[in-house]
């Protein structure tokens, strides 16, 4: 299941980011969390918590994360990343969450064009973009830099009248549905 992150009854920021970015959580979940809050209020951003389990129950904890940032209303495109903690990798969370941000994208919110890109050394992440139905529009030579290193890109898309992917779905849960303890 997935819930906003933008939720007050969101656990402890920084839970989000440990078990993945260990030596950066402290310093960069608070900086992240705020700034999504704040992109959602100005509708420039949609960020989903996957959660392990059901996150109803008091105590679950977030283990991944599906989003669309620079959402723009005039061009009806945004720009979607996802990630999920290496200890809950391989069993499909991250291509259903992601399925499911793009059925809400498309149907709730009407963004025509979604975009993505993934590192071709990460073949898991295209996986993840195909079982959503993103295709490749093309290679980004040395597109990103990583502790020095350059990286090529695999740039994707999905258009709201390409054919729904098959596959399972997480479902969404409302800010009402969260436990606050």
């Amino acid at each position: 299941m997935m819930r906003t992150l933008s939720a007050t009854s969101m656990p402890e920021p920084t839970q989000i980011f440990s078990a993945t970015f260990p030596t950066i959580a402290r310093l960069l979940a608070p900086t992240w969390i705020d700034w999504i809050r704040a992109a959602e209020g100005e509708g420039a951003a949609v960020a989903f918590a996957i959660m392990r389990g059901d996150p109803t129950t008091a105590g679950n904890v977030p283990v991944g994360n599906v989003m669309a940032t620079a959402i723009d209303p005039h061009h009806s495109t945004a720009w979607i990343s996802y990630w999920l903690d290496s200890t809950v990798r391989g069993h499909g969370l991250a291509a259903a969450g992601l399925r499911s941000l793009v059925d809400h994208l498309h149907d709730e919110l009407d963004v025509y064009r979604l975009e993505l890109g993934y590192r071709i050394n990460n073949p898991a992440s295209g996986g993840v973009a195909k079982s959503a139905g993103f295709l490749v529009e093309g290679r980004e030579r040395e597109r990103l830099l990583y502790d020095g290193f350059r990286f090529d890109t695999e740039a994707c898309a999905r258009l709201s009248g390409d054919q729904r992917a098959p596959g399972p779905r997480l479902p969404i849960l409302t800010t009402a549905e969260h436990v606050t303890g």
